[in-house]
Formats: C-alpha cells, sequence, structure tokens
C-alpha cells in the first residue's frame, strides 16, 4: 500500500494497482497492470520514498527485482546468480534507509543442491551488485527464509525455517 492508499498485488508475472477504494486503477500501465516476462511469480513488492515501486520474484536462476515507476514503466533490472546456482528462490525484497536494496531468499549451498541456506544479496540505490551473503543455521540441510523485516536499530530480521522448525535471525 503506499502513501495513497493505493494498493499493489503481485502474482505469476504481473504486477496491478487498485484504488484505495478497491477498484482497478486504470491509470496504472496498461489498464492497470504491467507484465514482467522475465519474474515469476512476483513474491514481494515495496514502495520507495520516491513512490517507484520494487517487485521482488525470480527469473529463472537468477534473484531478480525490477524497479518500475509511479505510472508502471520498467525503470531498473537488478540481477544476481548466487554462485552460479540453478535452485533459488526469493521471498522477499527490503529497501534499507540508506537506499541499498536487499533481496531475500533461499539458495543451494553446494552443487548436489542437497542444503540450502538463508541469502540475502544486496544492491545499490543505483541497482549495482554489492555483496552476497549465506547463513547456515545451525547446520541443517534445510535453511529456507520466508521474510524480510526492517527493524529500528537500522539492522533487519530475517524470518524462515531451518529443518521444519521457525528460526529468526537478527542482522545488521
Amino acid at each position: 500500500i503506499d502513501s495513497s492508499g493505493r494498493i499493489y498485488v503481485g502474482g505469476r508475472n504481473r504486477l496491478a494497482r487498485f484504488t484505495a477504494d478497491g477498484l482497478l486503477d486504470t491509470t496504472f500501465g496498461t489498464n492497470g497492470s504491467v507484465v514482467d516476462d522475465h519474474t515469476s511469480p512476483i513474491y514481494d513488492i515495496q514502495i520507495e520514498a520516491d513512490g517507484s515501486i520494487l517487485t521482488a520474484g525470480n527469473d529463472d536462476h537468477y534473484f531478480r527485482a525490477t524497479r518500475w515507476s509511479p505510472q508502471g514503466s520498467p525503470l531498473r533490472t537488478f540481477n544476481h546468480d548466487p554462485q552460479g546456482s540453478t535452485d533459488d528462490y526469493v521471498r522477499g525484497v527490503l529497501v534499507r534507509d540508506d537506499g541499498d536494496i536487499l533481496i531475500i531468499g533461499s539458495a543451494a549451498a553446494n552443487s548436489n543442491h542437497s542444503d540450502r541456506h538463508y541469502t540475502v544479496v544486496r544492491f545499490n540505490r543505483d541497482a549495482s551488485f554489492e555483496q552476497e551473503f549465506r547463513y547456515d543455521i545451525g547446520g541443517a540441510a534445510t535453511d529456507f527464509v520466508h521474510s524480510v523485516l526492517s527493524l529500528p536499530d537500522d539492522r533487519f530480521l530475517l524470518v524462515g525455517t531451518s529443518d521444519g522448525q521457525a528460526a529468526l535471525t537478527r542482522h545488521l
């Protein structure tokens, strides 16, 4: 939901905007929605301070985010292939106060894909790649991150599972 109360909904490869009254906003994109042929599905949406929209999802085996104008035109694409893995899953995006963009998900930790690690990919505001972090939560084979939350102390919280158990981790 943006500062005007408009509601954004992402799906298989489509981003739609609705008015605060719940009607499709036909002033956005083409008749209320835009298609991202490279992101399927769109898992998370963030509104930036300037009104731009960030969507995050998968593009084949890449972590991918797309920045859209408030009118629905694509502005910039962020891609990252975590260590050449082909078994990666994006689950969220977070815009930090300093403008950095975090895309979170899970990536294969080894070549046979038997282990998964929490994965955070950091991009600068201009979409340039900054850093990739992987976290092995307790040595479990199936670490899977589901969500990211910003904390007031400029840290962030990853919420997920590790071998089927709830797992929370706090990071700088």
